[in-house]
């Protein structure tokens, strides 16, 4: 994980959550903390991208998350319990973190905006 949040914007650590929250903007640390502790048990990779993790960032905006596991959607249950208050979120899924890293050097495709800037917060070893 930290190999991959090398070089990653360092924001002001809000609730004083550490490593890796402290790369997340402050108005959505305290939810992706809440994510990662509630996540289902078959995401083994969790990033953060999108305005979350740039300056730019406003607290209206939604929090852009992909998740990889052997799932390609979450059930009702496991969305229910990873929300965090009312914030409105934009899930993506892949299989395998392989099917992420294909993308590097793709400039028009999400999964690289993820290799590019995306913030890691959990990966299963």
């Amino acid at each position: 994980m930290n190999e991959w949040n090398k070089g990653r914007l360092l924001f002001f650590d809000k609730h004083n959550l550490g490593y890796p929250y402290n790369l997340i903007h402050p108005h959505k640390q305290a939810a992706v903390k809440h994510l990662v502790d509630n996540r289902p048990d078959w995401v083994t990779h969790i990033f953060i991208f999108g305005s979350s993790v740039h300056t730019w960032h406003m607290p209206w905006k939604d929090l852009d998350v992909y998740l990889v596991g052997t799932q390609e959607v979450l059930t009702s249950a496991e969305s229910k319990s990873i929300r965090y208050q009312d914030l409105k979120y934009d899930f993506l899924y892949c299989q395998d973190l392989q099917d992420i890293l294909e993308y590097k050097e793709e400039i028009n495709h999400v999964r690289g905006d993820v290799v590019r800037e995306g913030v890691m917060v959990y990966g299963r070893h």
